[in-house]
Order: C-alpha cells, then sequence, then structure tokens
C-alpha cells in the first residue's frame, strides 16, 4: 500500500522502481536532516575536533535539549503514538519523542560527529553509551586497558548518568544481576527496532482504548478536514510485521517464539485481508514459509488462495456513453463532502442507478430521497476508512488543493493527486476505462 503525494509521475509510469527510489528518498530526508543537525552541533561548539570525548557528548546532548529535539511536551501523553517516529521527531514543531528515539536521535548525532554511540537497551528507557578511543579513556587520557563508557539520557537530561546509578536502578526493579552487562552494553540494531515495534503497539492499544485526539490539516482552498497522523492501521501493521520478522534470536526458533508468532498471526491476517490485500505476495515469501508443520500453514495458503481467485477476477468493465455521461455526473477520483452528514470521501466507482438490494434499500429509506433510487450512485471510501453507497443528490464536489484526510488511503485506488484537475488519478482503469 503507498501513500499518495501529489508529485507529477504516476505508479505505473516508471513501476516499482519508483515506489523503491520513494523509499530511499523518505531514509534520504532524515539522513540530511541529522547531518544538517550535526553541523550546527560543530558550529555552534567551536574547535569541536579538539575537545574530549565526554565534552562532546555533552555539547550534543546540551544543544539537542535547547533545540527541543528531544523529549515531548508535557501536555502529551507518554503513549502517543506520534512520539514513537523518528521522522516527526526531527520535523514536527514540537518534537515530540519517546526515550529510544531520543536517544536514537543523540546516537546518530554523535556518530556524525565521530563518536562511538549506540543504543543501550536499559529496562523501561533506553539510554545511550558512548565509548572512548582505543587506548584513551573519555577524558582523552592514555590508558592501558579498556575505559569505562559513558551513559547518556538525552530524553531526561544534558547530564551524564552514572554507571552506579544504573546498577542501583537494576537493584530496584530486582533484574537479574547475570543479566547487569547486557542491560549496560550496546544493543543490537534489530532489538532496537523491535522495542520501537512494540512502542508502536502499546501505543495503538493505547489510542484504540480512548477517545482518539485528532489534529487539523492545514487548510486551503476552503478545504478543512481532521486526520489521525500517524495512521493507527498502518503503524500497528508495520510493527506487527517487524516483530515478526526481526523476532528471530541468533540461536534460531524455539517454543516461545513459536508462541509469540501465534499471537501476532491473526493481526497481521486480519489487517492484510481487511486493508492490504496487495501485500499477498509478501505474505507468501515472508510469513508462509515461518508456519510450515504448523497448524496454521493450510489457513494461510487457503486466506492467499482467496485473495488471488478474487484479484483474478474479471471486473465488470463500465464504460461512460454520452448517455451515461448525462446520468452520471461525477467521476472516479473526485473528491467531496456529504450534504447531509458532511463526512469527506473519494468517488471509487459508480452506478447508472441504485444496484442495492430491495432490503439494503428499504433500511436506507431510499425512497425518501428527491431523486429516489433512479439516479446514479456512487461508491465511495471516506476519510474515516470505511466504504460507503451515496445517491448522486448528497454529493458536493470539493476541488481542495491537497485533500489531507484521504492522502494515506487512497493508494489502493488511485495512482496520485492531480493538483491541476484537484481529482485523484484513477488505477482501476480496467473497471472505468473512461474515468
Amino acid at each position: 500500500m503507498f501513500v499518495l503525494h501529489d508529485r507529477e509521475g504516476d505508479f505505473d509510469e516508471v513501476g516499482l522502481l519508483q515506489a523503491c527510489i520513494c523509499v530511499v528518498c523518505l531514509a534520504i530526508q532524515v539522513s540530511s536532516r541529522l547531518d544538517e543537525i550535526a553541523f550546527s552541533v560543530r558550529l555552534e561548539a567551536g574547535q569541536f575536533d579538539e575537545k574530549t570525548t565526554r565534552e562532546k557528548s555533552l555539547l550534543i546532548a546540551q544543544y539537542l535539549r535547547t533545540q527541543n529535539l528531544t523529549g515531548f511536551d508535557v501536555d502529551r501523553s507518554y503513549h502517543d503514538l506520534q512520539n514513537t517516529f523518528l521522522g516527526l521527531a526531527l520535523y514536527s514543531d514540537d518534537h515530540p519523542s519517546l526515550p529510544l528515539i531520543s536517544t536514537a536521535i543523540f546516537c546518530c548525532i554523535a556518530q556524525r560527529l565521530g563518536l562511538d554511540a549506540a543504543a543501550c537497551s536499559f529496562p523501561f528507557h533506553v539510554v545511550a553509551i558512548v565509548s572512548p578511543p582505543a587506548g584513551f579513556d573519555l577524558d582523552g587520557r592514555k590508558v592501558e586497558t579498556a575505559a569505562s563508557p559513558q551513559y547518556m539520557d538525552p530524553f531526561s537530561s544534558a547530564l551524564e548518568l552514572s554507571q552506579a546509578d544504573l546498577i542501583a536502578r537494576l537493584e530496584s526493579i530486582r533484574a537479574a544481576r547475570s543479566s547487569f552487562d547486557e542491560y549496560l552494553s550496546a544493543s543490537r540494531t534489530e532489538e532496537i527496532v523491535l522495542r520501537t515495534g512494540r512502542n508502536i503497539l502499546n501505543s495503538v492499544q493505547e489510542a484504540h482504548r480512548h477517545t482518539m485526539v485528532r489534529q487539523p490539516i492545514a487548510t486551503s482552498g476552503g478545504w478543512t478536514a481532521t486526520v489521525p497522523f500517524p495512521d493507527l492501521e498502518s503503524s500497528f501493521y508495520s510493527a506487527l510485521w517487524a516483530s515478526l520478522l526481526l523476532g528471530i534470536p541468533p540461536d534460531g526458533d524455539g517454543p516461545v517464539l513459536s508462541m509469540r508468532r501465534r499471537n501476532y498471526l491473526p493481526h497481521i491476517i486480519e489487517h492484510f485481508e481487511t486493508h492490504f490485500p496487495t501485500d499477498v505476495g509478501l505474505i507468501e515469501q515472508y510469513i508462509i514459509p515461518l508456519f510450515r508443520n504448523t497448524g496454521e500453514y493450510a489457513q494461510l495458503r487457503e486466506s492467499v488462495r482467496v485473495t488471488r481467485s478474487v484479484d483474478s477476477m474479471p471486473k465488470d468493465v463500465k464504460r461512460r456513453t454520452a448517455e451515461i455521461s448525462r446520468k452520471v455526473r461525477y467521476k472516479v477520483g473526485q473528491v467531496f463532502t456529504h450534504k447531509r452528514y458532511a463526512y469527506h470521501a473519494v468517488i471509487t466507482g459508480w452506478d447508472v442507478e441504485c444496484g442495492a438490494d430491495e432490503h439494503w434499500m428499504l433500511r436506507m429509506r431510499i425512497h425518501e430521497l428527491t431523486r429516489g433510487k433512479q439516479q446514479s450512485f456512487y461508491h465511495v471510501l471516506v476519510q474515516d476508512k470505511s466504504v460507503r453507497y451515496v445517491a448522486e443528490e448528497n454529493i458536493e464536489p470539493l476541488r481542495p488543493e491537497v485533500p489531507h484526510s484521504l492522502m494515506n488511503l487512497a493508494g489502493r485506488h488511485f495512482k496520485r493527486w492531480d493538483r491541476v484537475s484537484r481529482c485523484f488519478v484513477s488505477n482501476i482503469r480496467d473497471e472505468y476505462p473512461d474515468d
């Protein structure tokens, strides 16, 4: 599933390569922002390279805090989903971040400035560990044996943490002493990704338990909307994938991991079938082999078979003759507001007249409409992710500059947003070749 933008160039014009390039470009964008921050630290510090490892680390932490690039506003909940994304922490006005994200930013900047910095998976609160160059201690003195590292908690402070304080915290939570060295050492990247995934899963579950806070989107051309950001379902789905695929320990599978996979699997399949059916190839390549020789294997194969069967079924082609164009005023890709319920949606299909059965029409009181069932009806995708069937007389066309509340949802049906026509460019020409 792709998140659409309003840039020129359709997906089928340049194929999968463009999709890959888009992902790479996002990574480059984040990397460039980190480069800019590192440059600013060096510029502000003055003679940065002449300072000791300890001094450099403290300067970086101080700069990040003065620029509000770590932690989050006191009014924001700890479990807000926005706090778990590096990109949002770098580009949002208030730069929200959990300890893990704050530490990741610190480590990225420190590494760009020549320090040996890494995340340290301390229980409940990720901190950074900074090691001095071989043969030297943190203050630049030559030593014969390995020097002690420095610990930093950029989320909470620009000050150094003592190892004794960290050990005291471990003792207070009754952590096994045999695990102290692991908790106080640099973590593998996979462990940090998995921990981020768990944070996302917790945040999504917390959001589902409470009324979701919606934030306004910049408006233009009379378009007003609110959308949840980041998208809950996409975030949850990606975290499930990371947890399932990266949770394989170096020494292989085991009964505990197998049970954990079984817990993740129903959620992944539910989201795949409901929201992400185009991921069928990924399910075949990565998920199914993990469950070979298990009871879930046959279920997975059947789910994939059904998805591919539906996808291969020939679609009814609806051409626009002159007569049909007079009856069907709006086209696939047009954005509108519902005259009665005021929600925003995009048209994904149409019928010349109501194609629903009599029971549905009675329940929806279609006979009370001014034009009844003898008018065109439209299949639409609503900003809340629901799919609805709307009479033409209830459609009020809109021409937003960019329909932000629909951009995350439209990749299944559309190639891109066209700023000139103010419509989505259809990706379902096999069904509606004239739209």
